[in-house]
């Protein structure tokens, strides 16, 4: 008689669809939706400024944000709107190429800049739940509030910071003159980000984020955030 056929395992048979199961599963699990909030200090410091200002004021102010993330094994993309309410420092300010007797008291009046943006961020891990990030992004926005002038006196490099109405001394001005005027800003700007910082993941559908780097319009940022996923 010829012999009886081998018995078949089953295991072996669905082990490689299981495995193709659980594969997919995971490939799911690794693409996430999620929202976040984000609060950064932008940093304009006046070495920068002076660049392009003869007299100028350094600004850090803090900005908020709101995101909407999608997130791979890899990378996220993240768009995000911002408020960052500047609050630039009213006194004494002057362009490049412009002699002292140029100088002018400056006002800033509710002067903020709201944008939103696209982010490529970048996750390299290091160990379990720490993550190495860097990216960058780009976006546009619209600045908001106005900005005086007033024709300043007897301004020179040694009391350009002295902004008084005192006539008798420091770069003064008077608040009743004639010449004051509001200018003509850009009311739409550009933004630009390049950022590197760490995330860690608390759960697995909880993160935490602290970044730093370039920010323009301004020069530097540091921010940190709080993202969600599910």
């Amino acid at each position: 008689m010829p012999p009886p056929p081998a018995p078949v395992i089953l295991s072996e048979i669905a082990s490689p669809i299981t495995e193709v199961r659980a594969d997919d599963e995971s490939e799911i699990k690794l693409r996430k939706f999620g929202l976040g909030v984000e609060v950064r200090q932008n940093i304009v410091p006046e070495f920068f400024l002076n660049l392009f200002m003869r007299a100028a004021h350094e600004v850090a102010t803090p900005a908020y944000s709101a995101k909407f993330i999608y997130r791979t094994k890899t990378t996220d993309v993240i768009i995000k709107g911002s408020y960052w309410d500047i609050k630039a420092p009213n006194g004494n300010w002057m362009g490049i190429g412009h002699d002292w007797e140029d100088m002018e008291y400056t006002e800033f009046q509710n002067f903020k800049f709201v944008w939103g943006q696209i982010n490529v961020v970048w996750n390299q891990p290091l160990i379990t739940g720490l993550y190495f990030i860097y990216g960058g992004g780009i976006g546009a926005g619209a600045v908001m509030g106005d900005i005086w002038t007033t024709p300043a006196y007897n301004c020179t490099a040694d009391n350009w910071r002295d902004a008084t109405t005192n006539p008798i001394s420091g770069c003064w001005h008077s608040p009743l003159d004639p010449e004051r005027e509001k200018e003509d800003i850009p009311r739409v700007m550009a933004a630009l980000e390049a950022t590197f910082g760490l995330r860690y993941d608390l759960f697995s559908n909880v993160s935490f984020k602290l970044e730093t780097g370039l920010f323009l319009p301004g020069f530097w940022q540091v921010s940190g955030s709080v993202e969600i996923l599910f």
